[in-house]
Order: structure tokens, then C-alpha cells, then sequence
């Protein structure tokens, strides 16, 4: 996505401009280590669907280090799952807490279990996509005594505020 973004392009565009062009002449990604996080999301989830795409990443591999519960340097990205393409978010995510935008599934979650909160945050980081909706997370928090409107509980599909005794 990086190069579509410095070449100004948007993916549906790059794919709609190979169809007019035999593929083998025009791009492969071969023998390169990617990412394979949430900005390439969009890539890898496009050349599973159509063997056209497919051609263009199969050769690459992705970063162990992007990749949850991944334990080798890289990987070939066609076996990583696009539930693992994801991004770790730090702009605006609370203290005590991990924020993470899943693009498989739409999601923004807000991990803040067990985080000694005793009020809910009053801000979130921004959702990256209109379509995405936070899963929150303030279960275990035992000095949280009340639940107080929030701006962001309107685009919250999972709230989880339950405590394990």
C-alpha cells in the first residue's frame, strides 16, 4: 500500500488498470519480506479472491514481527491468516491499555482488562474507517464503580465490563 499510496493510486484502481495489462509483464512482489499488517490488509484479502491479485504476492513473505503467534523470521504470507494482518494503535490509546485495529472483522479493540481504571477513558483513538466499530474491554477492573455516557458508545459493538471473583 505504500507504493499505491506514493504513486497516488487506490488499490481498485491499480487491479482495474492490470486488467488492460498481461500481469506477468507489469508487477510481482518477489522475495520481499512485508509488514503484512492492517495497511496492507486490503492487498493480501484482494489476491486471495482472484488469481489475477494472487500472482502479484506469491512470492512474498511476511514479518515475523507483525504477525501474531508467528515464531519463525518470515513467513510466506499467503499462509498467514488475514485475522493476524492488524495494527497496533498508540495515538489516544489509554494508559494501562493495548488498542488494536483488526480490518478482518472491522474492529478497533481497546484492551483495558485488568488496568486499574476507576472511571471509563474519555477518549479513544480515532476509528480508521466508517464501517469499524470499537470492542472494548474494561473487564477486571475492580475500582470501576460506574459506567458514564461516552461519546464512542455509539460506535461500540462489544462493551465488556464484567469482573471475575
Amino acid at each position: 500500500m505504500d507504493i499505491l499510496n506514493g504513486w497516488n493510486i487506490t488499490l481498485h484502481s491499480f487491479f482495474a488498470c492490470l486488467n488492460w495489462i498481461p500481469l506477468v509483464a507489469i508487477f510481482q512482489l518477489r522475495e520481499v519480506t512485508l509488514a503484512c499488517d492492517c495497511i496492507d490488509f486490503e492487498v493480501f484479502k484482494n489476491a486471495r479472491k482472484t488469481p489475477t491479485e494472487a500472482s502479484l504476492v506469491q512470492n512474498a513473505n511476511c514479518n515475523k514481527n507483525n504477525v501474531h503467534n508467528s515464531t519463525i523470521l518470515s513467513i510466506p504470507a499467503s499462509t498467514v491468516a488475514l485475522s493476524d494482518f492488524v495494527c497496533d494503535l498508540s495515538d489516544r490509546c489509554p494508559s494501562s491499555c493495548q488498542c488494536v485495529y483488526r480490518p478482518e472483522n472491522a474492529t478497533l479493540h481497546v484492551y483495558c482488562s485488568s488496568a486499574n481504571l476507576s472511571s471509563l477513558p474519555l477518549d479513544l483513538p480515532p476509528l480508521p474507517k466508517s464501517d469499524v466499530k470499537y470492542k472494548l474491554d474494561f473487564s477486571n477492573n475492580k475500582l470501576l464503580q460506574r459506567l458514564e455516557h461516552r461519546p464512542y458508545f455509539v460506535n461500540t459493538s462489544i462493551l465488556d465490563v464484567s469482573t471475575v471473583v
